[in-house]
């Protein structure tokens, strides 16, 4: 998603645009958000202000990315926060679309949880990386100019090391 007005995505999230301008400001005023060209273009004037174009937002950087830093301890807090919010907003939104009709199955399925692991060559989790980024890249795109409907969909993902064990040696018996 591009930039994008708060009337685009008041539609899209099935919200009142005036539920949304409280959290826009502040995200606003975070920098998490930037106000960027004014929507005249594409978008009809403002509602309440119809002598301005309504503006858009959108994130600093396309895509949000969060900048790692494991060697500051105090970074660790703040990103186990944001980890967990990501997480707790995932499975809320999946629970909420777990209902009679909703597609789990085939090339249009809109609901999946899984979890895998296993061990990885150096080859396998370079691999494994470039399809996560060209899936953050699909999903980053800017809707912009694209014809025909689409399906909003929310993609949040958690790659870790998984537990160091030692590998038990096989023995035979003869």
């Amino acid at each position: 998603m591009g930039p994008i007005s708060i009337a685009e995505l008041a539609r899209i999230l099935g919200r009142a645009p005036t539920a949304l301008y409280f959290h826009i400001a502040k995200l606003e005023r975070q920098g998490m958000l930037v106000r960027c060209e004014s929507a005249s273009k594409r978008a009809p004037r403002s509602a309440l202000y119809p002598e301005r174009a309504s503006a858009l937002f959108s994130v600093p950087t396309r895509p949000l990315t969060v900048v790692y830093q494991p060697e500051l301890a105090k970074t660790q807090q703040p990103i186990g926060k944001l980890v967990r919010s990501m997480t707790a907003t995932a499975t809320r939104n999946f629970l909420e679309a777990y209902r009679p009709g909703a597609v789990v199955e085939g090339s249009h399925r809109t609901l999946w949880a899984s979890r895998s692991k296993r061990r990885l060559s150096a080859r396998e989790l370079e691999l494994l990386n470039r399809q996560l980024h060209g899936i953050v890249r699909l999903l980053s795109q800017s809707d912009r100019n694209r014809a025909g409907p689409r399906q909003p969909v929310e993609l949040t993902f958690i790659l870790t090391p998984g537990p160091v064990r030692p590998r038990l040696s096989r023995r035979r018996r003869g």
